[in-house]
């Protein structure tokens, strides 16, 4: 393990280290103070079906409530965050390579497996991934109240076609943001 570190060092020079850390992407992560009242570790690691990288991880508590978290992908590439005792079972983040992100983790978001993190700052790519998430929500809320007024007792049959063609579109509304978003 040693010899390969030594190798490493001796066959390359100085300026490729310079190139390395250019090309990683930081995020700096606050957390408020119910989160760090416990001392804890956050990983920051990326999994592909079954194999899982863990890139960096820091530990905070009452005292030491913001760090930075290190790493390289391979492209643009969905990242998490986890806190081994309280915060959110996992923060889902997209990274690619010299992104410099800004995390803020609140007392709120205790306890929670989030799907979006709304509080970032410098990744245009997470900002699309809310903005998605937020437009998938928003269908989604809207077509499940269609679904409660079409179980309402007394609709007309034809009350209940027409919102059954309205709820449809909000399905096919759905499918088509997905598309989208998977070709961005």
């Amino acid at each position: 393990l040693f010899p390969y570190t030594t190798l490493f060092r001796s066959s390359y020079s100085m300026p490729l280290f310079t190139t390395m850390a250019q090309e990683r992407f930081s995020i700096t992560l606050t957390v408020d103070s119910a989160i760090a009242s416990q001392p804890q570790q956050v990983y920051l690691y990326s999994q592909v079906e079954r194999e899982m990288t863990l890139h960096d991880s820091i530990s905070i508590d009452s005292v030491h409530r913001q760090g930075t978290l290190h790493g390289t992908v391979p492209y643009e590439y969905n990242v998490n965050l986890m806190f081994s005792r309280r915060g959110p079972a996992t923060v889902p983040v997209v990274v690619k390579n010299g992104d410099q992100m800004k995390i803020h983790v609140g007392d709120e978001d205790e306890g929670f497996s989030i799907r979006y993190i709304d509080k970032v700052e410098g990744s245009p790519s997470t900002l699309e991934y809310v903005r998605y998430y937020q437009q998938i929500d928003s269908i989604s809320d809207l077509s499940r109240k269609i679904y409660r007024q079409m179980q309402r007792y007394g609709i007309t049959e034809q009350e209940a076609d027409s919102l059954g063609k309205v709820r449809n579109e909000l399905e096919m509304a759905k499918e088509r943001l997905a598309l989208h978003y998977a070709n961005t």
